[in-house]
């Protein structure tokens, strides 16, 4: 039987005779290999490292030295299947050394919220703010800072849980190694936490234009003001200045603190300074459009107050921070001519919701589920936000001023 060579049949022969022979090669190919980007959660099955110790270092954040006191307390919290329940899945080492291994192991691709608090007084401080993180064990990982935005509820019963997104996030600017050793460790670099100044260290005042019109020294003697107008508005639209001022070098304050409810609920504790008036007349629009707020306390008929949300005050290395001057609008074209009394409050750590209802704290918040413990003790500038026959009283400074 004869079989008929067509052209392509030849094409194939001569390649192949071609290859064998060494005339031609074909590139080694390599396929793709999956990489995780920092940050982000490595694909299942992916384990590149055994289970290993996690090693870190408790740092001064304006500073950055270590931190070294035996007052210091490190909490972890891991997920389950990507959730968080903060009542649950929690270790607690003390931080005695810098770095310091903790005994727990972790495997690779384990999620962890990270609390770190201190106790110990920075020079001239009183106690540091807390530091939270959030880190996936995976070599090349960032460690990022934990915020509200980040959590992302997946359900409040019987407790609350939690996802946790890093779209938008922070890195403390550490990354994750891993080192083997006599014990295999993932290494974490720095985890910082806030020195925070004394209450006798945060000076405040109320100031119209160049002139100080009532001011205290420390979180202990209160200026409660005279009976006798210190300032003459010159027009309907002027401003008051609530500035606050440091003593010391390397401290800051009004760092938020973040806590647990009983019922597992993250919860967000923020610095607030709030005035009261009789002014009753006062131009709210005009308030609001500069970030005061109303407290709505039926409690309080002889008065009008605000409050507003602080942001950090926080320096560099070997400075004092800057003074912050806060503006209360004082429109006062519908206020009849007169004398009017401002009364100022400031105060760390208050759950804003209830304060925009007159409620205010004066103690630190109570530890849960994954919180042992808080750095700061008590707060600064402790006085409460209260009324008494329509007014509002106990604040932390007060001053006079006259509409002509």
């Amino acid at each position: 039987m004869a079989f008929k060579i067509k052209g392509w049949h030849v094409l194939v022969l001569i390649l192949g005779f071609a290859l064998l022979s060494g005339w031609i090669t074909v590139p080694y190919w390599n396929p793709p290999t999956t990489t995780t980007p920092p940050g982000t959660q490595p694909p299942t099955g992916t384990i590149t490292h055994p289970a290993a110790q996690i090693q870190l270092q408790v740092a001064d954040f304006i500073q950055n030295t270590g931190v070294t006191t035996a007052t210091t307390t490190v909490d972890f919290c891991q997920a389950s299947g990507g959730i968080f329940d903060l009542l649950k899945q929690a270790d607690t080492m003390t931080h005695a050394t810098n770095p310091d291994t903790y005994n727990v192991f972790y495997p690779d691709g384990t999620e962890l919220i990270i609390h770190a608090d201190c106790s110990g007084n920075p020079t001239n401080g009183l106690a540091y703010y807390d530091g939270w993180f959030y880190v996936v064990l995976h070599e090349g990982n960032q460690v990022y800072r934990l915020t509200p935005s980040m959590l992302q509820v997946q359900g409040s019963s019987p407790s609350y849980t939690y996802k946790v997104s890093t779209a938008g996030a922070q890195a403390s600017g550490s990354v994750v190694t891993w080192t083997s050793g006599t014990t295999n460790f993932w290494d974490l670099g720095k985890i910082y936490i806030m020195p925070r100044t004394t209450a006798a260290g945060l000076n405040l005042a109320i100031t119209y234009g160049a002139t100080t019109l009532s001011s205290v020294t420390d979180g202990s003697t209160w200026v409660t003001g005279s009976s006798t107008a210190n300032a003459t508005l010159a027009g309907n639209t002027e401003h008051l200045n609530f500035v606050v001022d440091f003593d010391s070098a390397n401290l800051g304050w009004g760092w938020k603190l973040y806590g647990i409810s009983t019922s597992g609920m993250f919860k967000e504790y923020t610095p607030i300074v709030a005035f009261s008036t009789n002014m009753t007349a006062i131009d709210t629009a005009q308030l609001n459009a500069e970030s005061w707020n109303p407290i709505n306390d039926n409690t309080l008929y002889a008065e009008k107050a605000f409050y507003k949300p602080l942001t950090a005050m926080y320096t560099t290395k070997g400075s004092i921070c800057d003074p912050a001057a806060i503006q209360i609008p004082v429109y006062s074209a519908a206020a009849a001519a007169g004398k009017y009394i401002f009364k100022f409050w400031i105060i760390d750590f208050q759950l804003e919701s209830s304060l925009a209802i007159g409620s205010s704290s004066t103690t630190i918040p109570t530890a849960y589920g994954m919180v042992t413990a808080f750095g700061p003790g008590a707060m600064v500038q402790a006085r409460a936000y209260t009324t008494g026959s329509g007014l509002a009283n106990n604040q932390a400074i007060t001053c006079w001023a006259t509409k002509s």
